[in-house]
């Protein structure tokens, strides 16, 4: 008895060692992905969902007005801020690909009125952690611009106040 004790004792005990170590490292990965997962939250993270989207021509002139009727939510678990709202167009003409950026103007809001809750984005905007904030992004474009040119794509950009930039791509503007 007592040899078997010394033949199976550290046996069964480095048994108990082995799965105690399985148990640990399962805990501690677990541990560690909870804590991972926590520190992503808090990295600045912004979600833009398209309302809707629509070109204005403006009875006066040959202006144009892209108007993004969006959401944008806070999805960290710290506050953050809009600093620009811009419009991209690429374009393609004679063979040559560029793009022409348009900054965002709060005071084309009077030439889309829709209804009395109609707003603009007032940049700088924050967002509180977990916040959505809702409103319209207008652009103005003289339509002379646009001739002669095949547009690639309509994308509306977002940098909020850490310099990280959120892009949406609008695939079809509808003129009204």
């Amino acid at each position: 008895m007592k040899e078997a004790i010394t033949t199976y004792g550290p046996i069964l005990i480095s048994i108990m060692a082995l799965l105690y170590s399985i148990v640990a490292t399962r805990v501690a990965s677990r541990a560690l992905k909870l804590s991972e997962h926590q520190e992503k939250r808090k990295l600045p993270n912004l979600t833009v969902y398209r309302i809707d989207a629509f070109i204005k021509r403006l009875e006066e002139g040959h202006i144009r007005i892209f108007v993004f009727h969006v959401n944008i939510n806070n999805i960290a678990d710290v506050e953050n801020s809009i600093r620009c709202i811009e419009f991209m167009i690429e374009y393609e003409k004679a063979g040559i690909r560029s793009d022409v950026i348009i900054k965002h103007d709060a005071n084309l809001i009077n030439f889309i009125k829709r209804d009395s809750n109609s707003s603009a984005f007032q940049l700088p905007a924050r967002i509180a952690a977990h916040d959505t904030l809702e409103g319209y992004a207008l652009f103005e474009l003289d339509e002379h611009l646009l001739k002669g040119i095949r547009t690639d794509s309509y994308i509306l950009r977002i940098t909020d106040t850490h310099g990280i930039e959120f892009c949406h791509e609008a695939i079809l503007l509808c003129e009204v």
